[in-house]
């Protein structure tokens, strides 16, 4: 990504998303945190709604595990809160 090649960025580490998900659960902090890399890829490349779709994923998940007040969910409902309309 520093190189400038935001797609590229984006397969690597979608492929190590998959091969986090078959080493570690899909609840693993590795796991969550690529996730939100992710996200804020998408966003930052102008791909708002594939990182809606991703944040909203990721939310959804760290308030099922932490809680809505932990700071991992807040930084991502945040992020998420950003990308409105």
């Amino acid at each position: 990504m520093h190189l400038g090649d935001s797609g590229l960025a984006l397969r690597l580490m979608h492929a190590l998303l998959a091969d986090e998900l078959r080493a570690y659960s899909a609840d693993d902090p590795r796991t969550l945190e690529l996730r939100r890399q992710i996200g804020e890829l998408q966003k930052s490349t102008g791909d708002v709604e594939s990182a809606r779709s991703t944040l909203a994923g990721l939310l959804d998940d760290l308030g099922r595990l932490y809680g809505p007040d932990h700071p991992a969910t807040v930084r991502v409902r945040d992020g998420l809160t950003r990308l409105a309309p």
